[in-house]
Formats: C-alpha cells, structure tokens, sequence
C-alpha cells in the first residue's frame, strides 16, 4: 500500500513535498536523442554524402531543414472604391466581385476584414468628433 502524500486544507501538496516523488519516468525518446546528439555529425555528415551521391530522400531531408516552405502569396488587387461612397457599398462590390470570380474568397476574406477594422476606426474618429463638439457647447454655455 502506497503512503499518501500529505496535503494542504485546499488539496494541494505541502510546500515542498512533491506530487511526483520519483521523477518524471524515463522515456525512449531521450534516449534516442542522447544517442543521436553523440553522433549527430556522422549522421548529418552521412545524409549529406547520399545526398550529393543522387539519394533525393535524403536530399530532400536537407532541403527541408534548410529552407522554410513557401507561402503562398495573393497577387495586388486593384480595386475602385470611391471615398464618398457609402462603407457598406464597399463591402457589397467586394462580393460582388468576389462572385463574378474577379476575387478569390481569401482576397475577397481579407478585404472585408480590413474594411471592417476600417469601419469600427471610422466610427470612433464620428464619436470623438460629436463628443468634442458636445464638449465644446457644453464649455460655451457653462
């Protein structure tokens, strides 16, 4: 039969008495890995001779440590919005856009969402600039 390990009124364990009294178990992963770093460069040294030797495994195994993989990247979008239109009418040609396949729905995602962000930045500059005037009446009047 184990002891039980004594505990605190809320359950947790005393100060410094230990939840895990033998240690985190052994694992074969950190054995390997020791083996690996006390013979890392004979391996790396070996991938790379196969490598050069036309082994595109073992080619392709450096290649992906060595470079990240590519993102993908959306081309520039050239699009007509004029200032004086409404916001929404923006959003509403971005769709429309979107569903004569002159925009991705990626493209068209990110368009909305910035015009979105826009819209919510729009509308704290209109509360800003209706609370000062109401300040500013509110100073003339006082």
């Amino acid at each position: 039969m184990k002891k039980e390990l004594e505990r605190t009124s809320k359950g947790t364990f005393k100060k410094g008495v230990s939840g895990n009294p033998k240690g985190r178990p052994r694992s074969e992963v950190t054995q390997i890995k020791k083996a690996i770093a006390k013979r890392g460069t004979e391996i790396i040294e070996q991938v790379i001779d196969r490598a050069l030797a036309g082994d595109m495994q073992a080619a392709k195994i450096l290649v992906d440590r060595l470079s990240p993989p590519l993102k993908a990247q959306s081309a520039p979008v050239k699009f007509e919005f004029e200032g004086s239109d409404r916001l929404s009418s923006g959003a509403q040609k971005i769709l429309e856009a979107t569903a004569a396949g002159k925009l991705s729905p990626d493209v068209a995602g990110n368009l909305l969402n910035a015009l979105s962000a826009f819209i919510r930045q729009h509308e704290v500059d209109q509360l800003a600039d209706r609370l000062e005037a109401l300040e500013g009446k509110h100073h003339a009047t006082s």
